[in-house]
């Protein structure tokens, strides 16, 4: 009998460090959250995409995360915000829509992934993945009011 008590005493204290574990990530993305909400108020946009790709990156554990918004007019994605240090990646040129992977996303507003970005056709910086050892990518539109407004990668 000492035994089975024992042992509902081990999984009882198993099954509270994983609550704990799992209360502890609520209370990281809450403060993230939290984070957005404060610098949306504040009007400063370049600092609010800055934030967002930081705080994803550090949240999912990335290589490189970033924002393209979209050109309406052009219909091409524009890098306006990454936590990517490269230098080349910060220069990184508008890509349509229409040619490009994250493209796809745009278009059928919807996430998009690969797992190989080398072996797709769209994909435009090859080089650069090579280079930088990337091989997967996601994209997920941002929309608002029922409008894509561009990706974030």
């Amino acid at each position: 009998m000492e035994d089975f008590a024992l042992k509902m005493q081990a999984d009882t204290e198993q099954e509270i460090r994983s609550l704990q574990q799992g209360l502890q990530q609520k209370e990281r993305e809450l403060a993230i959250l939290y984070q957005l909400h404060q610098s949306s108020s504040s009007g400063y946009l370049e600092y609010l995409l800055s934030l967002i790709v930081n705080l994803t990156a550090e949240l999912i554990d990335c290589a490189i995360c970033s924002i393209m918004l979209l050109d309406p007019e052009k219909k091409e994605l524009v890098v306006r915000a990454t936590q990517s240090l490269d230098d080349e990646y910060l220069k990184k040129n508008p890509i349509s829509i229409y040619q490009s992977l994250s493209g796809i996303a745009v278009l059928e507003r919807r996430a998009v992934q690969w797992y190989d970005v080398l072996g797709e056709e769209r994909f435009c910086y090859k080089a650069m993945a090579e280079r930088l050892r990337l091989k997967s990518l996601m994209s997920v539109p941002m929309i608002a009011k029922a409008r894509p407004i561009g990706v974030i990668n």
